[in-house]
């Protein structure tokens, strides 16, 4: 069953595209996917502490970048 919105069982987590708070290195302010919990109020928290990989790391250095370049590529055709 997927948790969609509904509480996470205590001790595990879902993988959610939320927006960023800079946590494991991401750029703050953009559509991240990070392993979160959802509470019974049904408030998602990004988890903290994981242990990230020096390979996985360089990846989501990529994917952060792409983002931000997308992020400006998007913001440039709005401006006047």
């Amino acid at each position: 069953m997927e948790a969609g919105w509904n509480p996470v069982q205590k001790g595990k987590f879902v993988s959610m595209g939320v927006i960023s708070d800079g946590s494991y290195g991401t750029p703050p302010d953009v559509i991240y996917s990070f392993p979160v919990t959802i509470g019974p109020d049904r408030k998602w928290k990004i988890v903290q502490g994981l242990q990230i990989n020096d390979f996985s790391q360089g990846k989501m250095k990529v994917t952060g970048d792409e983002l931000l370049q997308e992020r400006e590529e998007a913001l440039s055709v709005c401006q006047d």
